[in-house]
This record gives C-alpha cells, structure tokens and sequence, in this order.
C-alpha cells in the first residue's frame, strides 16, 4: 500500500478515496477525491486469503482482480458467476461501482454475491458488515470505510456454450425479454437504423462438452476491422452520422462471436464459464491501445417498461437519423438485488448502454443529442438509475428514494460508518446537495451541464429541448 497526496494539503482534516487499482476504468467521476485529500491505494491486498470448497465460499483482499480469481477458482473446480466483460477489474471496485454481468435468471451484479465485508470505517474501527448493512455495502461507492475483506458466493465450475440470433426489431419490445429469458446469460444489442438485434445467449452445458473457447472483445473487437478500411476512423465516427450509419450497417452484416474459438463449432463456441463471461487484455493490446476510446452512459429501468421504453428510443432514432456503430444499443439484464444502492434493486431490470467514440478532445459526437437525449428519457420519464462507474456528473443530480428505495437507509448506514465524512467527496457532496449543475460556455460540451442556453454548447450548436421526452435539455450540432 502507499498513500499519496493530491493537490496541497487541506487545513485541518483530509479526506480519504480508496482505489484498489492503479489505472480506473470507471468514466464517471464517483472516486475522485477532494481537492487536498489523500488517495489510499490498496492494490497491493489482492491475496485470496481463503477457498471454502465445503460452503462454497471465497474471500479475499480488496485488490484481488476478477480474471486472476477466476483462474485460481478454476484450479479447485469452482466460479464467480457475474464476471463482468472486462475481468480486469478489482472486487473491491466491482463493489463500490456496481459492475455487473446479464441475466434474468440471477442478479447480475458482483455484490449481489458478497456475502460478509470486512472494513475500517471513518472512526478507524474494524467492522463486519452482514444484514442491512451489508445490503448497504453491495455498491459501497467508497463512502463506508477502506474495505480489507470480502467474501464471496462461488459455484462449481460450469461450461458455457454460446449461440447469436439475428432478428427483426420489430419484435423487440414484444419478444426481447422473453428472448434474453431464455438462456442463462443474454445480452442484446440493438441497432435500430438498421431494424435488427441479435441476441447474444449463453447457456450451461457440461463440463464434458469440448470446448476451451475464450473472449477476445477487448483485444480483438470486431469494430477495429472495421474501422482499419478507412483514414481517420474515430474522427470520422465523431464528425459524421452518415459515417456511423456506413459502420454500423457493416457491423450488421458481418456480425461474428467475440470468441477465439478453440475445439468447439464456430458459430457456437463452448468454453469455461469465466472464458466466455469476460475477458481482458495484455497491456498495448487492449482496445484502448489501439486508439479505439469511448465514453460510455449506462442507466437501469424496470423491466415492466421494456416495451414502453423500446417505442420513445425507435420513434426518437427515426426523427434523428442516429447510428450506434461500436454495440450497437446494448442491453443487459438482471434479476431483482438487494443492493440498496443496486440498479436491480427489488425489481427485474433492463440496463442500456451506448459506448460513444471519443476524440483526442471533448467535442459534441455525432448523434450524442440522441445519445444524450435516450439517457435523459430514461432517468426522467422511467426513473432510471445510472451506472455510478459511467455517465459524466449531471446525470446524477436529482437522486433519491424515487430511484433508490433504500436511499435514505444508505445515507444513515453511510452516517453511521463515517460520521466525520472523512470518505466524502465532491461526487456525494453534488449529489446530496442536490447542486444544480454549473453553467459556463461550453459546458454542455466538456459534460459539466446539462445545456440551458445555447452558449452551453459552443460554436455550430444549439441547446434544445428533446424531441420525445419534451424535457430533455440537448445540445444539438448543426447539420
């Protein structure tokens, strides 16, 4: 472990932001210290301290990576079923940010799995979480104690086989979430320009199938074949929605699974289970590498709005013309949580995510009022909640018991742990406050507002109201 300092020091007492990894790959701003706090980084406890084969428990330090779990998991015939896609991730992070996998069948998140934490909270005690307070800690956001343990539900290891079907968005908002309920693990991506999603199913088979197939999306992902056709791919993608439209178009028709296949079919690859959930990469390989950068916006919804849901973004994508050329709109599922602060929590969920090809500088992308104007819809008129580890800082005003049921039971645990607010950020400070988001130029551009006048969207754009969710405030480029 080692601490170190961030900005000049504050007046009397700092605060505190736990990282359990070096290099976050969280877009949101939900771990960033206050100006003059210390980071303590804790990357360094990544030991797995215990594998109890009999209860089928493991626990381990806060540093520990999911894919070197998985793999030491693997070894005693076991596995963490929630790997997310990208495994490079902490399980003290997965935690704090709420990262999660797709599954009707089961929650989907890595705390709906944690069975006991152990921390240090703001008083500098040792505690153990269970019961409500451990449903507080599911997505711990970094504001409860510095955690040091946490045990984990495991099950035998199982094989996965995959299989992707082609189908007409015509029946998504019907069929959608029957499709996705009919494997163990489904995911959807949803191109509607082109009126088409797939389904991408994973369902168990046995451990005697043949198949050692693994992921290869972050070091392989299909849109960098793509891309490699043309110059100045991502400029392109920001600059032009008619460029999106040819990308995704080509996405469409040359739709392949993200796996290197080994022993198994082709079309359907069968592999372990943690080989086929998520995968990560060799640094210099990875996605990100190879200049292939998004940000991302997440937000979750109740299942029951599915249909409802689907109708406002197809009638929104048709006024706007708008392109998703890197997954295409993607959904992913969970049965109900009991995280308080969970996108699952108490109810079946749809989580939607756009990945938005990013510049060398902030720029308004092409389609990013549609992209902007999707999230917006879902958090307003659906009382979505966003992924804390996504979206910039004014997606997250105006949170409260309306999304969160048990948000104020989080607040008084929070109270409780760390009643001097030594964990306390800016982040939590803006949203507990409910602080309007700031306005200066362009700060619908850098993410820092949502716009309010058309100086808020810099030069060639204006800042308009959304076209299907009336309330929606968008900064819209001149075409």
């Amino acid at each position: 472990m080692f601490r170190q300092p961030c900005g000049r020091p504050l007046p009397r007492e700092k605060k505190l932001s736990v990282r359990s990894i070096s290099a976050s790959r969280s877009y949101s701003p939900v771990i960033c210290p206050e100006r003059g706090g210390t980071i303590l980084n804790v990357e360094g406890m990544n030991e797995i301290l215990n594998v109890d084969s009999q209860n089928m428990l493991v626990t381990v330090q806060p540093g520990v990576v999911l894919g070197h779990l998985q793999k030491e998991l693997d070894r005693q015939g076991l596995a963490f079923p929630v790997t997310p896609d990208y495994n490079g991730v902490t399980v003290a992070g997965a935690m704090g940010a709420g990262a999660h996998h797709s599954s009707l069948r089961i929650p989907s998140a890595v705390g709906d799995w944690v069975q006991q934490v152990t921390l240090v909270d703001g008083r500098g005690e040792v505690q153990v979480l269970e019961g409500d307070a451990l449903d507080a800690a599911r997505v711990h956001l970094g504001l409860l104690g510095v955690v040091v343990k946490v045990t984990l539900k495991v099950v035998p290891q199982f094989k996965l086989q995959y299989q992707s079907t082609k189908l007409s968005d015509e029946s998504l908002g019907s069929e959608g979430l029957e499709r996705a309920r009919g494997y163990d693990y489904a995911k959807l991506h949803w191109f509607p320009h082109q009126n088409t999603y797939f389904v991408d199913g994973l369902s168990k088979v046995g451990l005697d199938t043949p198949g050692l197939s693994t992921t290869n999306t972050w070091e392989l992902p299909p849109i960098a074949g793509i891309l490699s056709k043309f110059p100045q791919p991502i400029a392109a993608l920001n600059a032009s929605r008619s460029f999106q439209c040819t990308v995704e178009k080509l996405r469409v028709n040359t739709w392949f699974p993200p796996y290197a296949v080994v022993g198994s079919q082709s079309g359907q690859p069968v592999g372990l289970s943690h080989d086929m959930l998520g995968g990560g990469c060799r640094e210099g390989t990875c996605s990100w590498d190879r200049g292939l950068k998004t940000r991302t916006i997440e937000a979750a919804f109740a299942a029951e709005d599915f249909g409802s849901w689907v109708r406002d973004v197809k009638e929104l994508v048709n006024q706007r013309a708008a392109c998703f050329p890197v997954l295409g709109i993607y959904l992913r599922f969970s049965a109900p949580s009991r995280a308080y602060l969970g996108q699952a929590y108490g109810r079946e969920t749809v989580m939607f995510e756009i990945h938005v090809p990013q510049a060398d500088r902030q720029v308004l992308e092409a389609s990013s009022d549609v992209y902007d104007e999707i999230l917006q819809l879902t958090l307003g008129k659906y009382a979505g909640r966003p992924h804390w580890g996504k979206n910039s800082l004014p997606y997250f005003q105006g949170l409260g018991s309306e999304q969160f049921p048990r948000w104020e039971n989080f607040k008084r645990v929070r109270k409780t742990m760390d009643p001097k607010g030594v964990f306390v950020n800016p982040f939590w400070k803006s949203i507990e406050a409910q602080v309007e988001s700031i306005s200066k130029p362009e700060c619908g551009v850098t993410r820092e507002c949502l716009c309010q006048t058309d100086a808020d969207c810099g030069s060639n754009a204006r800042c308009e109201a959304g076209i299907v969710f009336p309330q929606a405030r968008i900064c819209v480029k001149d075409r």
